[in-house]
């Protein structure tokens, strides 16, 4: 409602995101479990220093053609599915870096996220189902209903409140805030 959500943007993501998120799946199903906070920590580490510091300037480069972004969403939506975390926190950098503007490069992050979680829930479902562990009651697959449950409900609750703030705030404290959520999230998933 605010139009800080580019559709352009979104199509040219969303088959890489779909695809991502499902391959994420699949090589989470197959990985030491406790490798993976780490590396993707180290990664987004990275880019809250890259966004904190501002060390870009405006692009002289063109957004990418629709195959990069293709290409660039199915590693966000691996990466992300791999962590177990929305896109956003890769997306939004990504849009950044390439001269979307933050508001923009938020609100188009999160449709892709949406889109990003089905297909990595989908994923993560199906291998859930065909492991021999037992798991949690409640669970459907790898995906524990409760914690679905109670995310879903705060987020669509409190999603309309970060909206309406990042349609009010300047983009230098956008860009601050957003690097400073990039820090915890990174440090506290490379140190767990």
């Amino acid at each position: 409602r605010l139009g800080n959500v580019l559709p352009a943007v979104v199509r040219s993501l969303l088959p890489g995101v779909l695809l991502g998120g499902l391959l994420g799946s699949a090589i989470a199903d197959r990985l030491p479990a406790e490798y993976l906070p780490r590396v993707f920590g180290v990664i987004v580490l990275l880019l809250a220093l890259q966004m904190a510091l501002s060390l870009r300037v405006k692009p002289a480069k063109p957004f990418p053609s629709p195959v990069r972004n293709v290409f660039s969403g199915g590693l966000i939506g691996m990466i992300a599915s791999l962590a177990g975390i929305g896109g956003g926190s890769l997306t939004v950098p990504y849009l950044n870096y390439y001269g979307v503007e933050m508001r923009q490069a938020i609100g188009s992050a999160s449709l892709c996220g949406v889109f990003l979680a089905l297909a990595g829930m989908a994923g993560f479902i199906f291998f859930g189902l065909t492991q021999t562990e037992t798991l949690p009651r409640f669970s459907v697959g790898y995906v524990y209903l409760p914690a679905l449950i109670g995310i879903v409900v705060t987020s669509v609750f409190t999603t309309r409140y970060g909206a309406r703030l990042t349609s009010r705030l300047p983009t230098p404290i956008i860009k601050r805030v957003f690097a400073v959520f990039l820090l915890l999230v990174g440090a506290s998933m490379f140190l767990s």
